[in-house]
């Protein structure tokens, strides 16, 4: 929307900078980052009849990334999370480490997001959860952001009935599911299927790193990662056990940490709960905190 309070016109989409959107799906990310500013474009490879903006159904790893300022890239979850039965994600590709290669080598910022499961695989990542944005639903999501982006975010909330999305809907697993009507709700998504709604993310997610990449690209005008920066991504190991969230209280919010494991600056991921169940886990604070 335009400031006015009205579809952008063709003249303020012009004016946009270009986000490329890989792996799109249905367009939750895609619509945060349009309301951020951004002109965007959306890849998948499963035809999206329902995402909002320019659609190309393609090969996400071999689309083109020239003409576009920065990128997004949200590849398939199921390889990493724990909702997959384990004899069944070893048939899932694990396709975060070729697109993070792509995004690298085109210099220009770019958003990796992924599922809890998948931080090992994410380096230095920032966690999002919906209550932050007063939405009711926890909705954990990482994002690994480029330039590094680690804010000062509202304390997470422990919800007591919080609205759950997940892929596991069709199973028959005697939970309660909520309405369609409810998870448009709690996800503020008025044009999804529910099969859809499974595989999104907030929008205020997206719209909020969105502001965040469109002040690096108007403070540093062409922006392009130096090769000493390229570097240090292609060679840096991440930690797999940590990842950067300020002030998320996780006692209060996370499934993963139920019992409290939140040191105000690093969030201990794989591996807490056994340390808690031993009553040995010890943080880690890097040096320097």
């Amino acid at each position: 929307m335009s400031g006015n309070g009205h579809p952008p016109t063709a003249s303020e989409m012009r004016q946009r900078p270009r986000l490329l959107d890989l792996f799109c799906g249905a367009g939750g990310a895609s619509m945060g980052y349009h309301r951020a500013g951004f002109e965007v474009v959306g890849v998948d490879s499963k035809p999206q009849p329902h995402y909002p903006f320019e659609f190309h159904q393609a090969d996400a790893l071999t689309y083109p990334l020239d003409g576009f300022n920065a990128y997004h890239a949200s590849p398939p979850c199921q390889a990493y999370t724990r909702l997959t039965p384990p004899e069944h994600r070893d048939n899932h590709p694990d396709l975060i480490e070729p697109t993070r290669d792509r995004l690298q080598a085109t210099g220009c910022p770019f958003v990796i997001e992924n599922v809890p499961d998948a931080l090992f695989k994410l380096n230095n990542p920032l966690m999002l959860c919906g209550t932050m944005f007063e939405l009711p639903t926890h909705r954990h999501r990482y994002f690994e952001i480029e330039p590094p982006y680690y804010p000062l975010l509202p304390r997470c909330q422990r919800i007591r009935l919080p609205i759950v999305v997940s892929g596991t809907t069709r199973r028959k697993t005697g939970r309660l599911e909520y309405r369609v009507s409810e998870v448009k709700t709690a996800m503020m998504i008025d044009w999804m299927t529910r099969l859809e709604l499974d595989g999104a993310i907030p929008p205020a997610y997206t719209e909020f790193i969105g502001k965040y990449l469109l002040d690096v690209l108007t403070t540093h005008k062409g922006y392009k990662m130096s090769e000493m920066r390229q570097r240090a991504i292609r060679d840096h190991q991440p930690a797999k056990d940590q990842a950067l969230v300020l002030y998320c209280d996780v006692s209060k919010c996370c499934w993963r940490c139920n019992e409290g494991v939140c040191h105000q600056f690093y969030v201990f991921g794989h591996g807490c709960n056994e340390g808690l169940q031993n009553k040995q886990h010890k943080p880690n604070y890097p040096k320097g905190l």
